[in-house]
């Protein structure tokens, strides 16, 4: 009895003392310190999830499609796919400001769940291998967005030999995909290149076709910060090399719109705050994509320090704005 009461005080000190260790450990990772958060899961029967489900269509408004048909799987009426992921994507489908990264809106956006149980990405060395992201729910990965479109364009001396009446007509368009071993290679056959010029842009038919609709002609206001990666006109013979260029900027451009959602007049009016804020814990660009950025990836690492919460750009080896080499085949990751 007598050592119980000597040492009865110490025990509940450092009993104390780990028990608020755990907890805060615990805090510091629900609001993602270490690169994660739990899954927040959704009702497939909500208008939540219903409305992000309309968002399938691969035109403008309704963006999106799955990669391979993988899509996240129901149970028990909860989709295993975080509420803040279909916030998120709903916020890109819409049409935005320049402000938030551009006036224009997602025409074509292909999701991906590709990735195993554990976690295929890096990691430091000293943290243990952890379940991925993606299979948990709480991530996704872009792996191709919005697309290049193209011109025909009669020569001065081609005229009607170009088009019946002489003048721009839209030619093709084509896919733009985030990932290294996806190459976009022009289509030879039936080139006319003595009487035609084929012109291409990003997001909208260049040099004013007359079939085209006047929304699918008009170049979109893009913030300077992502502006400065666009390719600009190119002609379709030069696609592949430009398709490359594209995915840079597309990248850019997404990871702008998700670094931006919790300011005001982005997602919300008001901004979004505390438990309400939808930046993600973590995005993930290809290697091969934020070495072709060059300086620009530094202004992006910059953005990262004044937009993620709790100083985690520059605190959390997990969690913010990082790169990494075995996206270069998987596309644009990130996660809550």
């Amino acid at each position: 009895m007598k050592f119980w009461r000597v040492v009865r005080w110490p025990f509940l000190v450092l009993f104390g003392g780990f028990a608020f260790i755990y907890l805060l450990i615990g805090l510091i990772g629900s609001v993602g310190f270490f690169g994660t958060t739990p899954l927040h899961p959704v009702s497939a029967k909500s208008d939540e999830w219903k409305g992000f489900q309309s968002l399938w269509g691969a035109k403008k408004g309704k963006p999106y499609s799955w990669k391979d048909g993988r899509e996240p799987s129901v149970d028990g009426g909860i989709a295993k796919f975080d509420r803040r992921l279909v916030e998120a994507l709903t916020y890109l489908a819409s049409n935005n400001k320049t402000k938030c990264g551009w006036d224009g809106q997602h025409e074509q956006i292909v999701l991906s769940l590709d990735a195993p149980v554990v976690a295929d990405t890096s990691k430091p060395p000293e943290n243990l291998t952890s379940n991925s992201t993606v299979n948990r729910g709480v991530g996704v990965r872009v792996d191709s967005a919005d697309k290049i479109k193209c011109t025909r364009v009669p020569r001065p001396n081609g005229n009607r030999l170009c088009t019946p009446d002489g003048l721009p007509k839209k030619f093709k368009t084509e896919r733009i995909p985030l990932v290294l071993n996806k190459l976009v290679t022009p289509d030879l056959a039936g080139l006319d290149l003595v009487n035609c010029e084929y012109t291409c842009a990003v997001d909208y038919y260049p040099n004013d076709p007359t079939d085209a609709m006047p929304q699918e002609k008009a170049k979109p206001s893009v913030v300077p910060l992502v502006a400065d990666l666009d390719p600009g006109l190119f002609s379709y013979l030069d696609i592949t090399d430009n398709a490359k260029s594209a995915a840079i900027y597309k990248t850019a451009l997404i990871i702008y719109e998700l670094l931006s959602i919790d300011d005001p007049n982005c997602q919300s009016v008001s901004g979004n705050l505390g438990w309400q804020r939808l930046i993600p814990t973590t995005i993930i660009v290809p290697k091969w994509i934020s070495d072709k950025m060059g300086d620009k990836y530094k202004e992006f690492i910059s953005l990262g320090v004044a937009k993620f919460p709790y100083q985690f750009q520059i605190k959390s080896s997990l969690s913010g704005l990082s790169l990494d080499f075995r996206l270069d085949n998987k596309g644009l990751h990130y996660n809550f």
